[in-house]
């Protein structure tokens, strides 16, 4: 493990990804978002939550294509 690890609140996460905190929650639940936990406590580490939207990320067409199906629905 690397000795610059930054260990983010799920407060600081939201506040970085610009998400709702139901929308964290969400995606530990449903997407595998990397988690510390820490006794009751729950932390990020930010060079894993980095690689991990690193591996989700689509092309424009792809992002086009779930807007689309998104107001389909």
């Amino acid at each position: 493990m690397s000795s610059n690890i930054e260990l983010l609140t799920t407060k600081e996460l939201m506040d970085w990804l610009k998400v709702k905190r139901n929308t964290i929650y969400q995606l530990r639940k449903d997407e595998n978002l990397p988690t510390i936990k820490l006794g009751r406590t729950i932390r990020f580490d930010k060079n894993a939550i980095v690689t991990w939207l690193q591996e989700r990320q689509v092309s424009g067409e792809e992002a086009l294509l779930d807007d689309e199906m998104q107001e389909a629905i």
